[in-house]
C-alpha cells in the first residue's frame, strides 16, 4: 500500500519520521483515493475546494511529524 504515495512523498516521509504516527502512508493512501474526492464532490464542495481540502489533509499528514507527539 502506498506505492506511488511513497514515491511521491518519501523526502517529506523521511523526515521526522521519529515524531510521526506509525505508517503515514494509510492516512495519504485514503485521502488521495476516488473515494475521499468523490465524498468532498457529492458533499457540495466544488471542484477547488474539494482539492483545497485533500491539499490541506495531505499536508497535514506530512506536517505530523514536525511536531512531536505527546
Amino acid at each position: 500500500m502506498g506505492g506511488r504515495v511513497g514515491e511521491l512523498c518519501g523526502e517529506e516521509l523521511a523526515r521526522g519520521k521519529e515524531n510521526r504516527p506509525p505508517d503515514p502512508l494509510d492516512g495519504l493512501d485514503a485521502v488521495t483515493t476516488w473515494g475521499a474526492w468523490h465524498h468532498w464532490r457529492s458533499g457540495g464542495k466544488s471542484p477547488q475546494q474539494a482539492r483545497a481540502a485533500m491539499e490541506a489533509t495531505v499536508l497535514n499528514l506530512l506536517a505530523a511529524g514536525d511536531h512531536p507527539r505527546g
